[in-house]
C-alpha cells in the first residue's frame, strides 16, 4: 500500500532549479504530461521531492497541491482500464467545467461532498 504512496509523492531531497510547475497548463492532457513527463524541460511532478512541492516560491505549494486532485484523478481512472483521452473526457463530463482551473474547483468541492466515498464522485470512481 505504502509503495504506491512513495511512487506518487516522490522523496525527501533537495530543490533543484527545473523543479517548477508550468504556470498555464492549457488542458488535462497537458498537465498530465507535466505529471509523467515534465514540460518545457521541467522536472516531471510526480519525480519532485516533497521539499520542492513545499517551496513557496511562485505559489508552487498551492499549484501543485490543487493539480494534485486532477493527477490521482486522472491516475486512478487509468489504473481501472481507461485511456488518457477517455479519463479526460469522463473528468471534463462530470464537473460540467471546461478550463483547469474550473475542473480542479470541483474535484475539491466533491472531496467534500463525496466524503462517504472517499472524497470522489462516484463516476470518476477506478471502475469503468
Amino acid at each position: 500500500r505504502n509503495a504506491g504512496r512513495s511512487e506518487l509523492f516522490g522523496s525527501y531531497g533537495t530543490i533543484e532549479r527545473n523543479a517548477s510547475l508550468h504556470p498555464r497548463p492549457r488542458d488535462l492532457y497537458e498537465l498530465w504530461t507535466e505529471w509523467t513527463q515534465g514540460l518545457e524541460g521541467r522536472k516531471a511532478a510526480k519525480d519532485c521531492t516533497i521539499a520542492e512541492r513545499n517551496n513557496r516560491t511562485d505559489g508552487l505549494k498551492q499549484k501543485f497541491y490543487r493539480r494534485l486532485f486532477v493527477w490521482k484523478t486522472q491516475a486512478r481512472l487509468i489504473d481501472g482500464g481507461m485511456s488518457l483521452i477517455a479519463a479526460n473526457t469522463r473528468i471534463v463530463e462530470v464537473t460540467g467545467a471546461s478550463t483547469i482551473s474550473a475542473i480542479i474547483n470541483k474535484l475539491i468541492a466533491f472531496k467534500a461532498l463525496y466524503r462517504d466515498r472517499g472524497g470522489h464522485h462516484p463516476r470518476l470512481s477506478n471502475a469503468p
